[in-house]
């Protein structure tokens, strides 16, 4: 779903930004192999993003899919958590924040 809306994000000057707990080797594979993302897939190898925006399952080692937006000054706008791409309008909920911002 960001996939295909992406433009409508860049167009609302959003930079969209996958975070994963996944090594950057893996994510280059599943990048490549699978996904051929539009946006940059970062690797939060030592979880300490995840951590900080409670997004990290300690025991597990692996975060929660989350939808987070950012202003310019990099405060928290809005979040979507869980989010799930097969849901609809969660994403069009955060294109109705960004056009606020």
């Amino acid at each position: 779903m960001l996939r295909q809306r992406h433009q409508d994000l860049q167009g609302l000057g959003v930079q969209v930004v996958a975070i994963s707990v996944d090594h950057v080797a893996a994510l280059r594979v599943f990048d490549a192999a699978l996904a051929r993302f539009p946006f940059p897939l970062a690797a939060d190898w030592h979880r300490g993003i995840c951590r900080t925006y409670g997004v990290l399952n300690e025991e597990a080692q692996a975060a929660r899919r989350v939808l987070m937006l950012f202003d310019g000054d990099a405060v928290l706008r809005a979040a979507v958590d869980p989010f799930d791409p097969a849901v609809p309008g969660k994403l069009d909920e955060m294109l109705a924040v960004a056009h606020r911002i």
